[in-house]
Protein backbone atom coordinates (compact mmCIF):
# COMPACT_ATOMS: atom_id res chain seq x y z
CA UNK A 1 0.00 0.00 0.00
CA UNK A 2 3.07 2.48 -1.02
CA UNK A 3 1.63 5.97 -0.91
CA UNK A 4 3.32 9.48 -1.71
CA UNK A 5 4.02 10.46 2.03
CA UNK A 6 6.98 12.72 4.03
CA UNK A 7 9.48 10.38 5.14
CA UNK A 8 11.35 10.90 8.39
CA UNK A 9 14.37 9.00 8.35
CA UNK A 10 17.61 7.93 10.91
CA UNK A 11 20.99 7.61 9.63
CA UNK A 12 24.80 7.22 10.29
CA UNK A 13 27.21 8.88 7.96
CA UNK A 14 30.46 7.38 7.03
CA UNK A 15 32.10 9.52 9.90
CA UNK A 16 29.78 8.42 12.92
CA UNK A 17 27.10 11.10 12.75
CA UNK A 18 24.05 10.82 13.33
CA UNK A 19 21.29 12.60 11.24
CA UNK A 20 17.96 12.79 10.93
CA UNK A 21 16.89 13.58 7.46
CA UNK A 22 13.07 14.31 6.18
CA UNK A 23 11.90 13.54 2.69
CA UNK A 24 8.87 15.72 1.28
CA UNK A 25 7.22 17.66 -1.24
CA UNK A 26 7.63 21.74 -0.49
CA UNK A 27 4.16 22.02 -2.51
CA UNK A 28 2.43 19.20 0.47
CA UNK A 29 4.11 18.82 3.77
CA UNK A 30 2.64 15.78 3.85
CA UNK A 31 3.40 14.59 0.93
CA UNK A 32 6.97 12.81 -0.32
CA UNK A 33 8.72 9.96 -1.88
CA UNK A 34 7.09 6.66 -2.32
CA UNK A 35 8.62 4.24 0.14
CA UNK A 36 9.76 2.40 -2.32
CA UNK A 37 11.31 5.26 -4.21
CA UNK A 38 13.13 6.18 -0.45
CA UNK A 39 16.65 4.53 -1.15
CA UNK A 40 16.89 6.72 -4.27
CA UNK A 41 15.79 9.97 -2.73
CA UNK A 42 18.48 9.23 -0.31
CA UNK A 43 21.26 8.64 -3.00
CA UNK A 44 19.95 12.20 -4.44
CA UNK A 45 21.18 13.59 -0.74
CA UNK A 46 23.99 12.12 -0.77
CA UNK A 47 24.93 13.99 -4.24
CA UNK A 48 23.96 16.99 -3.12
CA UNK A 49 25.14 17.56 0.21
CA UNK A 50 28.44 15.24 -0.17
CA UNK A 51 27.27 13.31 2.63
CA UNK A 52 27.74 9.19 2.46
CA UNK A 53 24.98 7.65 4.27
CA UNK A 54 26.71 3.80 6.01
CA UNK A 55 23.70 3.14 7.71
CA UNK A 56 19.57 4.32 7.89
CA UNK A 57 15.86 3.16 8.77
CA UNK A 58 12.74 4.59 7.75
CA UNK A 59 11.17 6.09 10.86
CA UNK A 60 7.44 5.28 9.96
CA UNK A 61 4.98 7.88 11.23
CA UNK A 62 3.53 8.98 7.69
CA UNK A 63 0.29 12.13 8.47
CA UNK A 64 1.62 11.12 12.51
CA UNK A 65 5.15 12.44 11.87
CA UNK A 66 6.34 16.11 12.38
CA UNK A 67 9.72 17.45 12.27
CA UNK A 68 10.88 20.57 14.45
CA UNK A 69 14.12 22.18 14.09
CA UNK A 70 15.39 26.24 14.13
CA UNK A 71 15.24 25.88 10.49
CA UNK A 72 12.32 23.89 9.53
CA UNK A 73 8.63 23.39 10.97
CA UNK A 74 6.54 20.55 9.71
CA UNK A 75 3.15 19.86 12.14
CA UNK A 76 1.84 16.35 12.14
CA UNK A 77 -1.60 16.01 10.32
CA UNK A 78 -2.15 13.22 13.00
CA UNK A 79 -1.68 13.24 16.84
CA UNK A 80 1.61 12.27 17.79
CA UNK A 81 2.48 9.66 20.45
CA UNK A 82 5.74 10.43 21.29
CA UNK A 83 9.37 12.18 20.12
CA UNK A 84 12.64 12.10 19.40
CA UNK A 85 14.71 15.38 21.04
CA UNK A 86 18.10 16.17 20.70
CA UNK A 87 19.40 19.30 22.13
CA UNK A 88 22.79 21.22 21.32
Amino acid sequence: NDEEARRNVAALTSDGQFILLTFYNPQSYFRGPFLAKLPQALEEFEKESGITVVDAINLDGGSASAFYSTDLFLEELSPIGSFFCITE
